[in-house]
């Protein structure tokens, strides 16, 4: 089993690129409270490895981590480019209008400035870890306060769509805990046929928990599949729809408009997609 040493909590993108680095493999993920104490800590113990970012294509180099690794007796064995991918989180009923602390990471704060910029109110709190803000938000319950982290720090990340919206609906509310549903979008920009699967999914989740509380954006969401179901909202004259169409994918997006065509829910874990 490989010993690996990462700056952060678990669920940090370190753990991430960490684990996409030996897929497959076993892995023992060390966290520590800075990269000085992950230098000292794989200085001290020549059978630990270490995963250290040291450049963002949107902050640039991280110029402390060069200097620690040029001042260390440390060798560079390989390289992991890890797309960085935010979310800002929140506890359960809270909307971006609520929200008036963000904590994360300042490198996180960083990739997200422009919506940062774009809302003034939200006050900017550096944190030492991505993870573990959006762990002392969820531990200490702390309202009107958000974290900037990446999905991964989800308990359980199940992939959803139209095709098995009932499965993956009943897969989530078995765990009787918060779900949040992350659109993935084209091109980062949003895409119509995400909102309708998350539309239906949220639709499945009415009559499966009792206490369902529903953000505005979940509401426009189950309002566009329902327009979808009754006819009144055709996706595939949509952008995405509409391309792949003319590219010659029109039975698969018709497969892919289909609804509980299949129970199979995939389950992402340690940068592995399953069934």
């Amino acid at each position: 089993m490989k010993r690996i040493t990462i700056q952060g909590q678990p669920g940090c993108f370190h753990e991430t690129a960490a684990r996409c680095s030996f897929p497959g493999e076993q892995v023992e993920i060390l966290p520590c409270d800075s990269f000085d104490q992950q230098f000292a800590r794989m200085a001290a113990d020549p059978t630990l490895l270490g995963i250290a970012a040291i450049e963002n294509t949107i902050a640039g180099s991280l110029l402390p981590n060069h200097e620690l690794l040029r001042r260390s007796s440390l060798a560079v064995i390989g390289e992991y480019k890890l797309r960085i991918s935010h979310v800002l989180a929140a506890l359960p009923g809270e909307a971006p209008c609520d929200i008036g602390e963000v904590h994360s990471h300042p490198i996180a704060l960083m990739q997200c400035g422009d919506y940062l910029k774009a809302h003034p109110a939200m006050k900017v709190v550096e944190r030492d870890d991505t993870a573990g803000s959006a762990r002392e938000i969820a531990e200490q319950r702390l309202r009107g306060t958000a974290a900037i982290c990446g999905v991964r720090n989800a308990r359980h990340i199940f992939l959803g769509a139209l095709s098995n919206c009932s499965a993956a609906a009943r897969k989530a509310a078995g765990f009787m805990d918060d779900i949040l549903i992350v659109c993935s979008g084209t091109n980062r920009m949003i895409s119509a046929d995400d909102l309708c699967a998350a539309g239906a999914i949220i639709n499945r989740l009415r009559s499966l928990c009792s206490n369902l509380e529903l953000t505005d954006i979940a509401l426009i969401c189950e309002h566009l599949y329902k327009s979808f179901k009754s006819g009144t909202f055709d996706l595939r004259k949509t952008f995405h729809c509409a391309r792949l169409i003319s590219l010659g994918f029109e039975r698969d997006v018709d497969y892919c408009l289909s609804e509980d065509s299949t129970d199979c829910v995939p389950v992402y874990a340690n940068g592995i997609i399953t069934k």
